[in-house]
Parts: structure tokens; C-alpha cells; sequence
């Protein structure tokens, strides 16, 4: 099954390659690299924290440091298997520990604003009426419940001093799925927008570009203008998903002026009406983070003897891509997290079997 998911990627990326348009082709040691290198050991397998669950709601979705901590996040929206509890692992004492009740179907994502960290929650086990996002208060994650018919959340930023967050609604609701809150996630109202019909009753993203907000709806992208979200370019001709993450886009940044998020092909728009993406030849994109003055960027290729390599790339200038660090594994990471020289790794994949691999995180050193 892991096979014909990425030969269909490759296929597409074939088809892509061929294409003209706004491609910004790089010379990255991702592609060249990567294919040639010898696998890059040893690493530690320091835990699987969500082993209970089964099949892809054990996969390692995000993950993060904070404060000293490493914090994972697993779950299924999509089948509806709860991760129960945030999970976290103390770098400086090497444990694990549980650190506050999810009562949503998964983890998928943390966003650190204003030196807080929260957790928007994916799917409520609750009643659709509120949805949720989640606060790191006191070592454990405590529940706001408070967005009105957030169904889903699957994005939080903040932006010119206010919350805003992404959501998916149901199709009796036709209010824009952008919810904004004044008051730091105590209560929430919804956006409107210029348009009476729109592509998607969900938004998977926010990108907060400079002194713009944007939204992503299907394919079509808003931009606040500070009271409503008004249409503003058509992604219909770019926008290809190159691997089928439940909530789209995985990971996003703003770098240099350009904003970069994953849909197993790397995108980038400065202005978005041209958006781009960097070819990473037979590897598939699944993180990225800026650390320091660098973008890193996580990628897994396919190996002819069942295994991944999984790559970590990175870039000071958003041009020119080094490999720092390739691991063969069974199975290939979907998130990433830096701590000085130690780099940690979520190990999952997006196919309907189970794999004693799943949820795995591993640990190694890189020169960052």
C-alpha cells in the first residue's frame, strides 16, 4: 500500500516537472543528495508514546519543544480515534509524561504564540455546538471551549493582536470558517467574506504574510482587509496535494519574505498570485520549521528495498537546499523538532495498515 501511495506521487511529480508556469526549479542536495547517500546512523528510538492506538492514529502528526519539553501529538480525526492525552518528554530528565485530556479526535498540530502553546482541537468527542483549542497552563493542556459551531479547528494564529483560527463547518453552516477572538481565545466570533458561494465549507490554513492575513478555502485564497475575508487569487491550476495528509497542509512558515507550507510539494508565494513550488526530486515534503536564520525542511524518499530515507534539508536563502542529515527507516517521518544539535523525528504514514513503526520518535545529532 506504501508503494502505490508514493508511486502515484512520483507519477504526479513526473507530471508536474513537465510543467510551465511558475516552477522555481533549484539546485538542492535534497534531490541529488539524497539518492546517493549512505544512511546516516546511528539514532535512538527513545519511545512510542501512542503505541495503544492503531493503525494511523499513533502517527506522530506534529511535534514541538517548548520550555524544555518535547511535546507529540497523534490521533484520527478522520476514523475518530482519540489520543485521549497530550503527551510530553523532558529533555534534561529523559521521561515521558501525560499532560492534560484531549477530548478531541487528534493532535495534529501546536502553534506557539506570544511564548504560549496551544493546540487547535480537530474534531470535539463533545457536541458540534463549540469547538475547541487548547492551552499549555501549568504543565498540562487546559480547554477553551468557546468557538461557536467549530466543528473542526485546524489552524490558530494570531495577528494584528487577535486570535484567529480555521475551521471546518457542516453544510448548514455557511458563515466563511475563520473565527476571530479579541481576547485571547476566551470567546470567539465569526469572519465574513465577499462571497455568497464558496469552494469549502473548511479552511485548512492561515498564512500570516507579513502585514497580511490570509485564508485558504479549496483552492481559492482571501485576504483579511480587517473586517471580512475578500477573495483574492485562484489556486485551481497550482495547487496539487502530493501526499493525503487529513488537514491538507501540515506545516507552514514565513521566511524572508515568503510564505512556505507543505502539501508533499513544497509551495511558496511572496505575492499570491504567483504562487510556486521547489521541485525535491522522488522525495515527498512532510515538515518544515524556521530555526534560527535557516528554513528546515523534512522530506522521505522511497527506497527500492522497502525502506525511506528520510532527509533533513535546509536553506538560508529559500534558494538553495543542503542535506544535513538522511536515516533509512521502515517507515518515513512526518514531523520534525530541533534542539541545539538534537534532532528528534516522528515516525508515521498516511496508508490504511497497521505497522509496528507507527508513533515510533526517534533521536539523533545533526550540525544544525
Amino acid at each position: 500500500m506504501r508503494k502505490t501511495i508514493f508511486l502515484i506521487v512520483l507519477t504526479l511529480m513526473t507530471t508536474l516537472c513537465g510543467c510551465g508556469g511558475d516552477i522555481e526549479n533549484v539546485s538542492d542536495a535534497s534531490s541529488s543528495d539524497a539518492s546517493q547517500a549512505e544512511p546516516d546512523l546511528p539514532y535512538t528510538v527513545i519511545t512510542n508514546p501512542y503505541q495503544s492506538l492503531y493503525n494511523n492514529a499513533s502517527n506522530v502528526w506534529d511535534m514541538t519543544i517548548h520550555d524544555g519539553y518535547l511535546y507529540v501529538g497523534a490521533g484520527d480525526y478522520d476514523k475518530n480515534i482519540s489520543p485521549a492525552k497530550a503527551h510530553r518528554y523532558s529533555l534534561e530528565e529523559q521521561k515521558w509524561s501525560a499532560c492534560g485530556l484531549i477530548p478531541d479526535e487528534q493532535i495534529a498540530l501546536f502553534k506557539s504564540i506570544g511564548g504560549r502553546l496551544y493546540i487547535p482541537g480537530c474534531d470535539p468527542t463533545a457536541d458540534w455546538s463549540m469547538g475547541n483549542i487548547y492551552l499549555l497552563e501549568n504543565d498540562s493542556f487546559e480547554v477553551l471551549r468557546t468557538i461557536p459551531n467549530g466543528v473542526h479547528c485546524f489552524d490558530i494564529v494570531e495577528f494584528d493582536g487577535k486570535l484567529f483560527v480555521a475551521l471546518g463547518h457542516t453544510d448548514t453552516n455557511k458563515a466563511f470558517p475563520v473565527a476571530v477572538s479579541n481576547d485571547g481565545g476566551q470567546s470567539f466570533k465569526t469572519l465574513n467574506a465577499d462571497s455568497e458561494t464558496l469552494p469549502d465549507r473548511r479552511v485548512y490554513r492561515l498564512f500570516p504574510h507579513g502585514n497580511e492575513l490570509y485564508a485558504l478555502n479549496g483552492a481559492s485564497v482571501y485576504k483579511y482587509d480587517g473586517e471580512e475575508f475578500v477573495y483574492t487569487a485562484d489556486w485551481r491550476n497550482s495547487f496539487v496535494s502530493g501526499y493525503g495528509f487529513y488537514t491538507r497542509i501540515p506545516a507552514s512558515a514565513y521566511f524572508k519574505g515568503r510564505t512556505y507550507f507543505t502539501t508533499g510539494y513544497l509551495f511558496h508565494f511572496e505575492d499570491p498570485q504567483k504562487l510556486q513550488y521547489t521541485i525535491f526530486e522522488n522525495a515527498i515534503v512532510t515538515d518544515l520549521e524556521v530555526y534560527g536564520d535557516s528554513l528546515y525542511v523534512l522530506c522521505a524518499k522511497p527506497l527500492e528495498n522497502g525502506n525511506y530515507l528520510i532527509c533533513l534539508t535546509k536553506t538560508v536563502d529559500g534558494t538553495d537546499y543542503e542535506t544535513i542529515k538522511t536515516i533509512e527507516y521502515p517507515l518515513p517521518a512526518l514531523s520534525f523538532a530541533l534542539d541545539g544539535n538534537e534532532l528528534y523525528l516522528g515516525i508515521g504514514d498516511i496508508s490504511e495498515e497497521n505497522n509496528i513503526h507507527k508513533g515510533d520518535i526517534l533521536k539523533t545529532e545533526v550540525t544544525p
